[in-house]
């Protein structure tokens, strides 16, 4: 039976298709200024005319029970996955030059190797050639599984159908499957809750400001899943602002976070002194973001809430430099999430809906009211328990 999920946003808008690089790999005819130009457009609503309904209990309360350590549940029924063992998993990864991602690939490996599977990565550096060329090897050398991370499916169309014709399936990590004819779906999906973490973002932001004079500029990287968050942050935002918000996104690829980044931000704060707030929808964009509000001295008076709870973010939290908050994903725990998908697939059981929030591993809120608790010189897996996840996953399996 075909595996569809109906969780999509269905086909691209032309400014997340810009955004996206998909552009570049179809052939479409634009020049350089004019695709720069478009996949950094701004996109503005200003919500100063309508007051909407803020509750500072019901936001509260949302907070402070997402500061807490989270427990494991168990994503789907329990299954032998002994049959799996000598599997080869293929991790396709948009980049590798993001602590989150060599932290998802570790849990891979640890999940694989506890079912007697080994696994390979593929660093495709944010480069949509590479998606195509990283598929092809997979292909070429027989693994059994691809893992596809965070890479649009558009971008892999035709080798990822091949695969699928050849008997390999396809889990994809942290990105929405798109629809489209000449589009395949996935056989299974994961992801982090990021639209959780998202509306954490902005109920963080709401609580902060009371839900007034609010400026915030919203950085992601286009495609369907940043979308998906920009598109809830905003809509938390406008409904419950009770006078002077205003929301603006800036879209910058992920192959563009250190060249264009800096610059933007120092642009986006000269050219708009009211900025008050950022948010960036991965952690990773904010390292680049920093350096541009230093550059135009606005350090002090930007509050800066993003997503991921990567440790070198979270040190700046905790020495009180630009960064508020930063919900997080457990990184390891979903490298076991995207291997549980996979040993389903791979011996023969119905794959978890990724759209059931038992599905994915739970945000924890990081902000200055809890971050002198953790200690960031230990794993991440300690913020989050991650060892009663792993013991978790092995009995499900029926390796305990």
């Amino acid at each position: 039976m075909e595996y569809r999920e109906r969780d999509s946003r269905g086909q691209l808008t032309r400014r997340q298709f810009l955004g996206s690089g998909l552009a570049a790999t179809t052939g479409v005819a634009l020049g350089g200024g004019l695709l720069a130009a478009c996949a950094e457009e701004e996109d503005t609503t200003s919500a100063d005319e309508t007051a909407g309904t803020l509750d500072v209990g019901a936001i509260e309360a949302r907070l402070e029970a997402a500061r807490a350590v989270p427990e494991f549940v168990p994503p789907g029924p329990a299954f032998d996955a002994s049959s799996a063992a000598g599997k080869k998993l293929f991790y396709l990864a948009i980049t590798f030059n993001v602590e989150i991602v060599q932290n998802l690939y570790r849990g891979v490996q640890e999940a694989a190797a506890a079912v007697g599977c080994t696994t390979d990565v593929f660093d495709a550096k944010a480069q949509p050639p590479l998606y195509v060329q990283g598929f092809e090897q997979a292909i070429n050398r027989g693994f059994d599984c691809v893992l596809l991370e965070s890479i649009q499916t558009s971008l892999v169309a035709e080798p990822m159908r091949r695969a699928q014709a050849a008997g390999i399936p396809v889990i994809g990590i942290n990105e929405v499957a798109e629809e489209g004819p000449d589009i395949p779906w996935p056989d299974g999906l994961t992801a982090f809750d990021y639209v959780g973490g998202a509306l954490l973002d902005a109920d963080w932001i709401l609580a902060d400001s009371g839900g007034k004079d609010i400026n915030v500029v919203i950085f992601h990287a286009g495609g369907p899943r940043h979308q998906s968050m920009a598109d809830a942050q905003r809509q938390r935002i406008e409904s419950m602002c009770v006078g002077g918000c205003k929301v603006t996104e800036e879209i910058v690829r992920f192959a563009d976070f250190a060249t264009r980044l800096p610059s933007l931000a120092q642009t986006v704060v000269n050219r708009d002194p009211s900025v008050n707030y950022m948010i960036s929808v991965i952690d990773g964009m904010t390292l680049n973001i920093i350096p541009g509000l230093e550059a135009a001295g606005a350090q002090d008076r930007v509050k800066i809430a993003t997503y991921n709870g990567t440790p070198s973010v979270l040190q700046l939290m905790k020495d009180n430099h630009v960064v508020y908050a930063d919900p997080g994903g457990p990184h390891v725990w979903e490298g076991w999430v995207d291997v549980d998908q996979a040993l389903r697939v791979l011996t023969g059981n119905d794959p978890v809906p990724s759209a059931t929030e038992e599905s994915k591993p739970p945000n924890r809120l990081f902000d200055r009211t809890n971050i002198d608790e953790i200690d960031l010189s230990a794993p991440e897996e300690v913020w989050y328990n991650t060892a009663a996840a792993k013991e978790g996953f092995k009995q499900l399996w029926g390796v305990a």
